[in-house]
């Protein structure tokens, strides 16, 4: 049985989905205002350096897996693309909600891809935790991290002498 199947089910599912949907709106509309305060680009030329670039750099996390940052770069990296795996299994659930046995195209759990899916998603989605667990815990330290810990240290430190 889905939630939504009675109508203050339905009416709740629906009112949560309208509600996350506008404040994601509201939170995205001062980035889209700087985005039209731009000066315009031509950004429909070269297709094929423009895809390469969203498969190494978006995709492929390249910048942030430098050498100079690889610790903190596998951390970000592993974090995103959990994000990425998640984000997929977002839309099957809010799909489901209204739909019974909702899957996207080629994701279903009968498809050879669905299930590769379900295994990438259960595996990122532990790795997002032992991320998160590595950072947390401090079993490494990441010096781009430490400078901004001290810091912040160094300022509530300063700030808690001051108001004494």
């Amino acid at each position: 049985m889905r939630p939504t199947e009675t109508l203050p089910g339905m009416i709740a599912f629906v009112a949560l989905l309208v509600l996350s949907l506008a404040t994601f709106a509201y939170l995205i509309e001062s980035r889209f205002a700087l985005l039209r305060a731009a000066k315009p680009s031509a950004r429909f030329d070269r297709w094929g350096e423009r895809w390469a670039g969203v498969l190494t750099q978006f995709i492929g996390q390249r910048r942030i897996l430098s050498p100079g940052y690889l610790g903190a770069g596998i951390m970000h990296a592993f974090i995103f693309w959990g994000f990425l795996a998640v984000a997929l299994n977002s839309v099957h659930f809010v799909g489901g909600g209204f739909v019974e046995g909702f899957d996207l195209p080629f994701f279903g759990p009968a498809s050879l891809a669905g299930r590769a899916y379900v295994v990438v998603r259960d595996l990122f989605e532990v790795a997002v935790i032992a991320m998160v667990l590595v950072n947390r815990l401090g079993l490494m330290t990441i010096r781009r991290y430490a400078a901004t810990k001290t810091i912040a240290m160094t300022a509530t430190s300063n700030r808690s002498r001051t108001t004494t």
